[in-house]
């Protein structure tokens, strides 16, 4: 009955950065188009609850017919995709719930880490605890047959079982699905894989799979490793995350001719993105739009020619444009354009592309 949940930024349309090239290439810019996945499960790996997703949109348009929930998936989201204090509050919420019809009541601790988003939620019953445990002092909360208990600062990396390689295991798995997608996109369109970008419901399908592929053995691993439950049974290496990352690293191997970027990249690179760690926003909205203030550039008052050489656009430019504009409206947040309007665009789209090939 002890759990750990802890929260990791996956960046979706995320690819490998170097690969095999037979021409100069010209750079690419990393895709950090991201979502934050919270994971949690007991220390055996019999209960692995539902994963949450934070995405920032309320409604994706590629979510508009498609539950989340049907795929083992709790959606929700806000400007940033970060976790925040509501959304954690909504975690413990269903945490106690699903807890509940499992155990059927009794105790269970929540083990996590102490970032700023993990507040003590303001819903009744709810009681603010302190343990002491080997002389450290362990803040926390209860609610309900839920005790909520928060690392100490600066010890997460060492005794957090889902830092210990459970995340680790859910990434390889993730990275090897995004890549299985691509080299089928790549063998059935033809194009370049940086064209190539997943939408939030794919992102949310490769979740559900991936986390369905982390095995009991890799959390029980896990919580060997970390030393917070009495064992005497030596760590062996998780079979489940090495046997991921080969099939991640073969499949890497057969995409490394795709003369996109300019040297091989290993599994170990492309699960272990750094940026990916940050889970919480590390600036407030203020300073932020202070930045984007400093940064915008000054009129130019000095000219008085407003006039603008038009150049001619190509069919394949033209192409280019309009399936932005299409994926554009796929990804919006608002999404109050009707669907026809994408509808129409995607039928003028296919009109350039029969003129290609009447060319």
């Amino acid at each position: 009955n002890i759990y750990n949940c802890d929260e990791t930024g996956v960046f979706f349309r995320a690819f490998n950065k170097r690969s095999l090239c037979t021409a100069i290439r010209k750079g690419l810019k990393d895709a950090k188009q991201r979502i934050t996945a919270m994971l949690c499960c007991n220390a055996d790996g019999s209960h692995m609850l539902y994963p949450v997703i934070i995405g920032n949109a309320k409604q994706p348009r590629c979510l508009k017919h498609f539950n989340p929930e049907t795929v083992k998936v709790l959606y929700r989201w806000n400007k940033n995709a970060w976790m925040d204090a509501k959304i954690f509050q909504d975690f413990i919420v269903n945490f106690a719930a699903e807890t509940l019809k499992k155990n059927g009541g009794e105790e269970v601790w929540l083990i996590m880490d102490n970032c700023s988003a993990h507040k003590v939620p303001d819903l009744v019953g709810v009681k603010v605890e302190k343990w002491l445990a080997d002389g450290y002092s362990i803040r926390g909360f209860s609610y309900r047959h839920v005790r909520v208990a928060f690392l100490p600062p600066n010890t997460t990396a060492m005794i957090q079982p889902m830092d210990a390689g459970i995340i680790r295991a859910f990434k390889a798995h993730f990275r090897r699905f995004h890549l299985i997608w691509v080299i089928g996109e790549l063998d059935a369109s033809g194009v370049t894989a940086d064209k190539l970008k997943p939408n939030v419901r794919q992102a949310i399908e490769w979740t559900s799979r991936a986390w369905s592929c982390v095995k009991k053995e890799t959390v029980q691993n896990c919580w060997r490793h970390v030393n917070i439950l009495p064992s005497g049974t030596e760590l062996r290496m998780s079979e489940d995350s090495q046997t991921a990352l080969d099939e991640l690293q073969a499949l890497l191997q057969h995409i490394a001719t795709d003369n996109i970027f300019e040297e091989p990249c290993t599994a170990e690179e492309i699960v272990n993105i750094a940026e990916e760690n940050l889970v919480e926003d590390p600036e407030g909205e203020d300073t932020q739009l202070a930045r984007q203030y400093a940064a915008a550039p000054e009129p130019d008052s000095g000219s008085d020619d407003d006039s603008v050489e038009v150049m001619p656009v190509s069919l394949r430019q033209a192409k280019t444009c309009l399936a932005s504009v299409i994926q554009f409206f796929l990804d919006d947040a608002d999404g109050k354009e009707p669907d026809a309007c994408v509808d129409n665009l995607q039928k003028v789209l296919s009109g350039l592309q029969l003129r290609t090939f009447s060319r």
